[in-house]
């Protein structure tokens, strides 16, 4: 199971389905039933952004051992640093599948602003080059709202919440975004899709879906249903390949795995 980043940094969302549908709280309390055929519209009330620190990465080694030995050196140097692990391992059946875990030596220093990391690098000598991360020390906080556009009917959860039971279809989903083809549409999602709060304390929509089902979604979206066979196989293994490499890495402060657009296909 993967989850899928589909909009994010949103004010609201509007949704519906064409069956009923069971609203939890993420940690699989109950919290209402739906109608189906109704608009429903999501906003949140009193957020606060997460906290946001800044990093300077020295260097990135993809075992302990050698992390610790680049540590050791600079230490040596009079430089301060520490380990940060990254990344995750994939399981299937309880056996690793995919190991996507690196070690980050990063200064000790812990910047406030992204600015303020800026500046600091500039005046790093010895020959060492170093690029920036951010890390959440603090989440977002807020209330999501769950209405009925068209009677009024409302929930809300401090924690996110999750639509089972039934496709959730989205509106005015971005596609393309950076592209001559960029454009809004509504897309349909099964399984289960979640809402939560991102760093900036504003609505992400999540599907939390199987590897498998996310592959029926992107390989023809990739590639047209009529090719060979073997291509779309290919083109499978290649699209299964790229999802795994960056589960871990690339959304590590998002509140999802991978993201539904160009940037992670």
């Amino acid at each position: 199971t993967i989850t899928v980043g589909l909009l994010w940094g949103k004010d609201s969302i509007d949704f519906s389905t064409e069956r009923p549908f069971d609203i939890f709280s993420h940690d699989g309390t109950f919290i209402a039933r739906g109608i189906k055929n109704s608009r429903w519209r999501l906003e949140v009330k009193d957020s606060r952004p997460a906290k946001i620190v800044y990093r300077l990465v020295i260097g990135s080694m993809s075992t302990m051992k050698n992390a610790e030995k680049f540590y050791h050196e600079l230490k040596r140097r009079g430089i301060e640093t520490e380990i940060c692990p990254f990344g995750r391992s994939i399981r299937v059946g309880g056996r690793v599948i995919s190991d996507n875990h690196f070690y980050r030596v990063v200064l000790k220093k812990i910047f406030k602003t992204k600015e303020e990391a800026e500046r600091y690098s500039g005046r790093i000598s010895d020959g060492l080059k170093t690029f920036m991360i951010r890390q959440v020390v603090e989440d977002a906080v807020g209330t999501i709202v769950v209405k009925n556009v068209h009677n009024g009917e409302w929930f809300e959860s401090s924690k996110p919440i999750n639509i089972r039971g039934a496709d959730v279809r989205i509106y005015n989903i971005p596609a393309g975004q950076g592209y001559h083809w960029e454009h809004l549409e509504d897309r349909t999602y099964p399984e289960t899709v979640s809402f939560r709060l991102g760093t900036d304390g504003k609505l992400v929509a999540v599907n939390i879906v199987s590897l498998e089902t996310y592959l029926k979604g992107v390989v023809p979206a990739e590639m047209p249903a009529t090719f060979p066979i073997e291509a779309l196989k290919a083109q499978a293994i290649a699209s299964r390949g790229e999802a795994l490499a960056k589960l871990g890495i690339v959304h590590s402060t998002d509140p999802f795995d991978i993201c539904a657009d160009v940037h992670c296909q």
